[in-house]
């Protein structure tokens, strides 16, 4: 009976309006990826659309100001030299971090060259891993001390400190008591 019920089954499957159903939901899978696409394209076509809109609208601000005498050639010489200045700060800034670049790159090939050296002294091979997480540790701790010292240390400043202090009142009252300032 099992066996009859998976023919029914297998059957239905291959039958006609169960082929149409299953071709329908896929052009309306297709349909829906279609719509998504069109929506996604329609935001940023209105994105670029607000974007033109602000350059048409600082586009005929500018040109009332210039109609009406505002706007003119020494403001649009100012524009030019302000923008002139711009440009040289960005190149400055783009030479800047190409050198930083730079002196970064070769600092990172001499640190490699320097690893592959101590690596061949060591007898590991280059792509042979070293497993650095007891070395993290080990730094971690080592960090952890010097704060702890540190703290300590810092706590014997305040202490002095204030021993300075109250010594330096002591001695105010003492040369206050024998008449001398």
């Amino acid at each position: 009976q099992m066996n009859l019920m998976g023919e029914f089954v297998e059957e239905l499957q291959t039958t006609q309006p169960v082929k149409e159903t299953q071709q329908l939901e896929h052009q309306l899978q297709d349909i829906k990826a279609v719509a998504k696409s069109d929506r996604d394209r329609m935001r940023l076509i209105e994105g670029d659309a607000v974007e033109k809109d602000r350059q048409l609208a600082e586009a005929l601000v500018r040109l009332n100001q210039y109609e009406n005498g505002v706007y003119g050639l020494h403001e649009a010489v100012q524009e030019i030299k302000d923008l002139k200045k711009q440009i040289a700060l960005r190149d400055t800034d783009i030479k800047n971090l190409t050198s930083q670049l730079n002196h970064l790159e070769k600092t990172m090939v001499q640190a490699l060259d320097e690893n592959d050296e101590m690596r061949r002294r060591l007898g590991l091979g280059p792509s042979e891993e070293i497993d650095v997480s007891e070395l993290k540790f080990v730094k971690a701790a080592e960090l952890e001390q010097v704060k702890a010292v540190n703290r300590l240390l810092s706590k014997e400043v305040e202490r002095l400190e204030k021993e300075r202090v109250e010594m330096k009142q002591t001695m105010r009252k003492q040369a206050m008591h024998r008449g001398v300032r």
